[in-house]
């Protein structure tokens, strides 16, 4: 099933061999129009909004392709927020260690007003790339994509709530009595539910049964 709603960062590397450094400054003043830019910001959002839709329309019709170049597109949009935000703070020299690249994501999680609907976003585009590609027989990928969005989900739920307790993830056990937001639980159950399926093909019947369990005690 898909997340119909309309609601990692990948980052995107801006700089490629052999362009000229006239190119490089162009792209570095538009990246950081972007991260200063609440409309282009809100832009962007709308964009990777309205993908995520052409995708579920194509998915709708079975063109499985189609629908996971859309959603592909979708991500690209949405994830041009970060990488903006990522250059604005590390300077033109796109930086390369990881802890540098942590701490400019949690300063993007702590100051962005719109992290929310990006995360809830992100989460329905993966979820929706993993229904589609299990339906071209994509399993492996498929299964990939869905504990991606799994973690997503989660991962919204935890920012949006304040959990910041060494355990890390919120247990899906407690996420219906601790968590007010409904649609995302109810994301997180449509998920659960579809890695159920996906296991049910791939000859799996006791993970099946039990992502289903998962599924059913978030209803």
């Amino acid at each position: 099933g898909l997340n119909q709603r309309d609601e990692g960062f990948v980052g995107m590397d801006t700089s490629a061999p052999g362009t000229s450094g006239e190119t490089s400054n162009i792209f570095h003043e538009y990246f950081q129009r972007i991260a200063y830019s609440m409309d282009m910001n809100i832009l962007l959002l709308a964009m990777s909004s309205i993908l995520l839709r052409a995708g579920n329309s194509h998915f709708h019709r079975s063109h499985w392709e189609v629908a996971c170049q859309d959603y592909v597109s979708a991500e690209f949009y949405r994830s041009l927020r970060f990488s903006a935000f990522l250059l604005r703070e590390t300077g033109r020299q796109k930086s390369r260690d990881d802890g540098d690249r942590k701490v400019a994501l949690n300063n993007f999680i702590n100051h962005d007003a719109w992290y929310e609907v990006s995360a809830v976003l992100e989460g329905l585009i993966s979820n929706n790339m993993a229904s589609a590609k299990s339906n071209r027989h994509m399993y492996e990928e498929a299964r990939a994509e869905y504990t991606e969005a799994l973690r997503i989900k989660q991962s919204a739920l935890q920012a949006l709530h304040g959990d910041n307790s060494e355990e890390g993830q919120p247990t899906l056990s407690s996420l219906s009595t601790h968590v007010k937001d409904d649609d995302l639980v109810s994301d997180i159950a449509t998920t659960l539910h579809n890695i159920g399926l996906l296991r049910s093909k791939c000859g799996e019947p006791k993970k099946a049964e039990k992502a289903f369990t998962q599924s059913l005690s978030l209803r």
